[in-house]
C-alpha cells in the first residue's frame, strides 16, 4: 500500500477502503501510515494503522438519509401550503358566489314586497345571511394566517377614526341593552402607522364579545403605551365588561379555535368561538399577544398588545398613498390664492385643474365626469361670486351625489358663521388661509387614505339607487359574469337602477363585445372560463386603451385580489356578496354623466349640428333622438358612431348568408344587435334578437336561411341609408 504523502511529510493522510475477510464479508477501514527513522534520521520502515470505520460509516449515510427526508419534507410542507393557499382562494370564490345570490336575491325580494310580515321575514334571511357571511371570513381568515398567507399593511392611520369606526359597528346591540360604552384612548398618540384593518378586527372582536356577554352597565375600553423602542410603540388595548364573568376552569381555551364560554346546548349567545382565536393571531402577527382576567360575578377584562409605528412629523410624512397622480379641482376666484394653494398641491404630486368660480368648476366637473377622468379631491374658496363656496358644493352633490369626491373648504375668514355654514353644506374638512404645505398634506391624507372594507361607511339606504336612476338612466353597461344565477341577480340590479345591461358569460365574449361597440362602464367577474377577468382587462385595455371604465365584482375578496384587478387595468373593486348600495356607489363613481338638468335636448343637440337632424330623420329604422340620448346627448359622438356602424357593416354579415350549423351566424346576430340598440335602429334590432334565438333548422334549413338573408338584405339596405345621410 502506497502513501505519495510519505515521501514529502512523513506522514500519510487517512484513506478509506473496504477490506474483504476471510469469511467473505467486507468491512470498512480507515488506514494511516507514518515513517519510522533511525537515530541518524534514516527511514527504516513504514507503520500503518487500521481503524474499524464501520460504525462511523453507518452514522454518515444515516445523516445523509435524515437530511434527504428534511428536504423532501420541506418540499411537501411547501407544496402543501401552495395548494391551502389555492384552496383557501378557491373556497373563498366558491363560497361567495352563492352567497352573492342568496344576499342579492333577498334584497330585490324585500324591496319589492309589500306584505309586512314577508319584508320581516326576508330580513331575518339577509341577516342570517350576513352572519354566516361573517362566521365563513373568520374562518378564511383564520386559515390563511395558520397558512402563512395572510400580510400586514404598513400604512398611517387615525386611531381616533379607527376607534370610532369600532365603537359604531358596536354600537346598535349595546343601546339595545342600554349599555354605556365608554373610550379612553387619550394617553396614545393619533397618528400611528401599522395594519389600520387587521388592528380594527382585533379591536372589534373585543369589544363585540363584552356587548354580546354583558346584559347591563357598561362596556369599557382603554389603551395605554406600554414601551418604546425609537418610532416603535407596544400598544395595549383592554376591553373591561361588568358581564357575567367567567370560570377560571374555561378560561385556558377560550383564545383556541371554536372554544367559546358558553359552550353548552342551551347557551343564550351565538357565534363560532373564532373571534378570540384570530385576535390572538392577529396580536402574534403584530408582534404582540393576548390575555384575560375574570372573576365569576365579577366581569372580565381582555387585552391584547402590539408594536405599532409612531407616524412621520406631519411636515415629514409620506402619504399613505401615492399623492402624485391624484387630481384636485380647486375653485377660487382670487388668482393669487388660486395660484398658492396650486404650486402646494403640485409640489405634493397631484394634478390640479384650477377653476375662478362655481359654473365654472361644474361645467369642468361635467366633462371630466363624461370623460371618466373623476376628481379625488375638491377644493372650494368660501366667499366668491355669483356662487359661493357652500352653493357651489351643493350644486356638486346634485350633479354627482353619492359619487362626489371630500371636499375642502379654504378660507380666509375664520368665523363662527362659516364652521356652522360648513357643517350645514357637508363639507369634509376645512382649511383656513394661509394653508401651511403640513396642514395641506395632513388633510389630503386623512382623506384620501385608502379605505379598506372593514372602514368604509355604508350610503344612506337607497339614496346612491335613487341617484343612479335620476342621473344614469339608459346609459349601457356590459356585465361579464360566467355564473347564471350571480349574472340574474346583477342584471336586475343593474336595470332596476334604469341601466341597459347587455352581458358575456365567459371573458372572451367580453373582449368582442367591448371592442365592437361602446359602453359606458364594464362590470367584470375575475374567475371566467375561456378568458379570465384579468386577462380580458389587459385585452381590452391593450387594443382600446383606458377610455372606459372596467370594475372588478368578485368573489376573490382578499386584498391581493384587489390589487391584482387594479394591476391589469381595473378603474375599481366591488367584492362579492354584492351590497346593492355598495355597487351603486361605485357605479356613480365611474360612469359618465349624461347631459345635465338644463342641457339640451336631443333634438336641440341635433339641431346644433346643421343639417345633421333632418338627414337623420329622413333615415327609415333609425330612432335619432334615441340614439343621441344614448350618446349622451353628443352629437357629434353620435356621427362618429354611425360612421363606424357604417364601415363595420357595409357588406353586410356574411355568416347570414350561409348559416351553418356551427352556429357563428348565432354570435353575429349577437353583436349585430348590441350595435344597432347602440344608434337606435330598433327594427333591425329586433329582427337580429329574433334571429339569434331561432330554433335550430331541422330537415328543411329553408325558412332559417330565408330568415338570415332577409336580415342580410335590411342590414345592407340601413347602412346605404345611413351613409346617404351621413354624406348628403
Amino acid at each position: 500500500m502506497r502513501f505519495p504523502e510519505l515521501l514529502v511529510t512523513g506522514r500519510g493522510r487517512d484513506l478509506e477502503y473496504d477490506f474483504v475477510r476471510a469469511d467473505g464479508s467486507t468491512i470498512a477501514v480507515l488506514v494511516s501510515g507514518d515513517v519510522v527513522r533511525d537515530a541518524h534520521g534514516q527511514a527504516v520502515s513504514v507503520r500503518a494503522t487500521l481503524v474499524d470505520n464501520t460504525e462511523r460509516r453507518l452514522r454518515e449515510q444515516q445523516i445523509a438519509g435524515m437530511q434527504l427526508e428534511l428536504a423532501r419534507r420541506a418540499d411537501e410542507a411547501e407544496s402543501a401550503t401552495r395548494a391551502k393557499s389555492a384552496f383557501l382562494a378557491n373556497m373563498s370564490h366558491e363560497i361567495r358566489t352563492p352567497m352573492n345570490a342568496i344576499i342579492g336575491l333577498t334584497h330585490l325580494m324585500t324591496r319589492d314586497a309589500r306584505d309586512v310580515h314577508d319584508r320581516d321575514r326576508l330580513s331575518k334571511i339577509d341577516g342570517a345571511a350576513r352572519h354566516l357571511l361573517q362566521v365563513i371570513n373568520d374562518v378564511l381568515d383564520l386559515s390563511k394566517i395558520e397558512a402563512g398567507k395572510m400580510l400586514l399593511e404598513d400604512t398611517e392611520f387615525s386611531l381616533d377614526t379607527l376607534l370610532s369606526r369600532a365603537f359604531e359597528l358596536v354600537s346598535g346591540p349595546a343601546h339595545d341593552k342600554s349599555l354605556e360604552l365608554i373610550i379612553d384612548t387619550d394617553h396614545l398618540p393619533d397618528r400611528l402607522r401599522g395594519d389600520p384593518t387587521r388592528l380594527l378586527q382585533a379591536v372589534v372582536n373585543l369589544l363585540s364579545n363584552a356587548v354580546k356577554f354583558t346584559d347591563s352597565g357598561w362596556v369599557r375600553l382603554s389603551g395605554q403605551l406600554v414601551a418604546e423602542d425609537g418610532q416603535r410603540l407596544q400598544v395595549r388595548f383592554e376591553v373591561r365588561d361588568t358581564g357575567p364573568g367567567i370560570p377560571e376552569a374555561q378560561q385556558a381555551a377560550l383564545f383556541s379555535p371554536f372554544e367559546q364560554a358558553d359552550s353548552s346546548t342551551t347557551r343564550r349567545h351565538g357565534g363560532t368561538g373564532l373571534g378570540l382565536a384570530l385576535t390572538r393571531h392577529l396580536a402574534e402577527m403584530m408582534g404582540g399577544s393576548c390575555g384575560m382576567h375574570s372573576t365569576p360575578g365579577e366581569g372580565s377584562l381582555f387585552w391584547f398588545d402590539a408594536w405599532l409605528a409612531r407616524a412621520a412629523p406631519a411636515g415629514e410624512r409620506a402619504a399613505p398613498i401615492p399623492l402624485t397622480g391624484l387630481r384636485a379641482l380647486l375653485v377660487d376666484d382670487l388668482p393669487e390664492s388660486c395660484l398658492a394653494i396650486g404650486e402646494r398641491l403640485q409640489s405634493l404630486g397631484l394634478q390640479v385643474d384650477a377653476q375662478p368660480g362655481g359654473p365654472a368648476a361644474l361645467a369642468q366637473l361635467h366633462g371630466a365626469t363624461a370623460a371618466a377622468r373623476p376628481f379625488d379631491v375638491l377644493l372650494i374658496d368660501w366667499r366668491m361670486a355669483p356662487m359661493d363656496g357652500m352653493d357651489t358644493l351643493r350644486a356638486v352633490r346634485d350633479m354627482l351625489g353619492a359619487g362626489t369626491p371630500p371636499a375642502i373648504l379654504v378660507t380666509a375668514f375664520n368665523e363662527p358663521v362659516m364652521w356652522q355654514q360648513a357643517r350645514d353644506a357637508s363639507f369634509d374638512a376645512v382649511l383656513v388661509k394661509p394653508i401651511t404645505a403640513s396642514a395641506l398634506q395632513d388633510t389630503l391624507v386623512r382623506l384620501l387614505r385608502p379605505q379598506t372594507t372593514a372602514l368604509q361607511q355604508p350610503a344612506a339606504i337607497g339614496d346612491a339607487e335613487l341617484q343612479l336612476r335620476r342621473r344614469h338612466a339608459g346609459q349601457r353597461v356590459l356585465l361579464a359574469e360566467d355564473n347564471p344565477v350571480n349574472r340574474e341577480v346583477a342584471e336586475e340590479l343593474l336595470r332596476s337602477a334604469g341601466l341597459v345591461v347587455e352581458t358575456a358569460e365567459d371573458g372572451e365574449r367580453a373582449v368582442a363585445l367591448a371592442l365592437a361597440r361602446p359602453y359606458a362602464l364594464i362590470l367584470m367577474d375575475m374567475q371566467m372560463p375561456v378568458l379570465d377577468g384579468l386577462g380580458a382587462t389587459l385585452a381590452i385595455r391593450q387594443q382600446a386603451g383606458a377610455a372606459t371604465p372596467i370594475i372588478a365584482m368578485t368573489a376573490n375578496a382578499f386584498s391581493e385580489d384587489r390589487a391584482a384587478c387594479l394591476a391589469a387595468g381595473m378603474n375599481d373593486h366591488v367584492a362579492k356578496p354584492t351590497d346593492p348600495e355598495a355597487l351603486y356607489a361605485t357605479l356613480l363613481r365611474w360612469l359618465p354623466l349624461q347631459q345635465p338638468d338644463g342641457a339640451a335636448t336631443p333634438a336641440a343637440a341635433l339641431a346644433s349640428r346643421p343639417g345633421l337632424g333632418e338627414r337623420l330623420a329622413d333615415v327609415p329604422g333609425l330612432d335619432a333622438a334615441l340614439a343621441l340620448r344614448h350618446m349622451g346627448g353628443h352629437a357629434d359622438t353620435l356621427e362618429r358612431v354611425l360612421r363606424a356602424f357604417v364601415r363595420v357593416y357595409q357588406g353586410g354579415l356574411s355568416p347570414l348568408l350561409v348559416p351553418d350549423a356551427t352556429g357563428s351566424w348565432r354570435d353575429a346576430c349577437h353583436s349585430l344587435r348590441g350595435a344597432c340598440a347602440s344608434i337606435g335602429a330598433v327594427q333591425l334590432q329586433l329582427a337580429a334578437e329574433a334571429l339569434e334565438h331561432a330554433p335550430p333548422a331541422g330537415a328543411d334549413a329553408a325558412p332559417l336561411a330565408a330568415q338570415a338573408r332577409a336580415l342580410h338584405e335590411a342590414l345592407v339596405g340601413l347602412v346605404a341609408r345611413l351613409d346617404a345621410a351621413l354624406n348628403a
